[in-house]
């Protein structure tokens, strides 16, 4: 029986990225201890394991997840085997004894390199719109959708016509599968000034696919029957040739520590961005209407992203 395939089937109703990184981290484990029938698998192999991991240079969060993907993959053929009366058990401790080393520190001006990588400052961002402005229109526009909604790129990619409300100034996203990290729809709020350039953008986009192309961004492949790839976004990042790195996720790092400090709420943040509550409570009960987002989005709209408006405006 192939486990791995029955497991990430299993999994794969929490997004494929989600399979991807089981996938991955079962394979490499596998391929590491060279053995084929995983009823041979034992604490030794995951000891062999964990020691090859905890010398490499890996944080050790990227090293407990490691371990956790496995033992969820092992518990689910633990679960199988017992069902069939053979005796199996899982090679992988409970992660709560699980050890790795902890990450070295570091010193304070690699903390501050690292932090300039994370997120850009408003001129950064200024300097991009201007450049990206001359170049390509409809890359310029999942610039503006990535900095002011702090999307995830393959979200923007993968909008849909019929997902906008302009009138109300919020979209709707993740609901394709290669493109979303939970089961739900994405709600997501945008500025007056981007719903005009967006209604400005349609203009152009009828002009140039046509009226029965959907998505917002379609792929230049196929009859534009997909929507276009992330990477192509992040390969015009890089044309740029700005004198800092240019990622697509770092707009979405920038929002959050806009609002950050200007001392709005986690909740109201997490509300946002679309990230999983730290309440339980709100995980499962709260059902936050579109109505309230716009309201919560106007009140922790960034002063310093004021500035932001002002330079599109004038380009």
């Amino acid at each position: 029986m192939d486990y791995l395939k029955l497991f990430l089937d299993n999994r794969s109703t929490s997004g494929s990225g989600t399979v991807k990184v089981y996938k991955s981290a079962i394979l490499r484990f596998l391929k590491f201890i060279q053995k084929t029938d995983l009823e041979d698998i034992n604490r030794e192999d995951w000891e062999k394991y964990r020691k090859y991991l905890d010398g490499r240079n890996l944080k050790k969060s990227y090293k407990l997840n490691q371990a956790k993907y496995l033992r969820s993959f092992f518990d689910f053929v633990e679960d199988n085997l017992r069902s069939k009366h053979i005796d199996f058990f899982n090679p992988i401790p409970k992660i709560k004894f699980v050890r790795f080393n902890p990450d070295q520190g570091l010193n304070l001006k690699e903390k501050e390199e690292k932090e300039k990588d994370e997120f850009y400052t408003i001129e950064q961002m200024k300097l991009i719109f201007s450049k990206s402005n001359l170049v390509d229109y409809e890359h310029f526009m999942q610039i503006i959708l990535l900095t002011f909604c702090g999307m995830r790129g393959s979200e923007v990619m993968s909008i849909k016509k019929d997902n906008l409300d302009l009138d109300n100034r919020y979209l709707v996203t993740g609901q394709e599968m290669n493109a979303r990290k939970s089961q739900k729809d994405l709600y997501y709020v945008f500025p007056e000034l981007v719903a005009n350039m967006l209604w400005d953008y349609l203009q152009i986009h009828e002009k140039k696919y046509g009226k029965d192309v959907n998505w917002l961004f379609p792929s230049h492949f196929y009859n534009h029957k997909n929507y276009a790839k992330i990477r192509s976004l992040q390969s015009f990042l890089t044309s740029l040739n700005v004198p800092f790195k240019c990622r697509t996720h770092k707009f979405r790092h920038s929002i959050s520590r806009f609002r950050r400090a200007n001392n709005f709420s986690r909740g109201d943040r997490e509300t946002l961005s679309n990230h999983s509550s730290l309440s339980l409570e709100d995980r499962i009960y709260a059902k936050i209407p579109i109505e309230k987002r716009i309201k919560i989005y106007d009140e922790c709209f960034p002063k310093e992203y004021k500035a932001l408006l002002l330079h599109i405006d004038s380009l």
